[in-house]
């Protein structure tokens, strides 16, 4: 029962984000984006492996990668074109 809890939770706190991605996909879409020509997401809360691919990253590109806080618990992430 305990796990169910803790899914309702992840997902109302997702939905009240109002956020099209959520915390777990954000990560995974970082270096798509940043191979296939860029782009932007709003996504909730940054898990702890967003944070750290983010970082991971900028470390072997050298790309900055954009996060700007919308919102309480709402954020956009802007990922630029790797240039070649």
């Amino acid at each position: 029962m305990n796990v169910a809890k803790q899914v309702v939770k992840g997902a109302r706190r997702w939905e009240d984000a109002d956020a099209p991605v959520g915390p777990y996909l954000a990560d995974q879409l970082l270096l798509p984006m940043l191979l296939l020509g860029g782009g932007r997401f709003r996504t909730g809360r940054l898990s702890l492996h967003t944070k750290t691919n983010l970082d991971v990253i900028q470390q072997f590109t050298g790309v900055q990668i954009d996060v700007q806080e919308l919102d309480r618990h709402l954020y956009e992430i802007v990922v630029p074109a790797l240039k070649e």
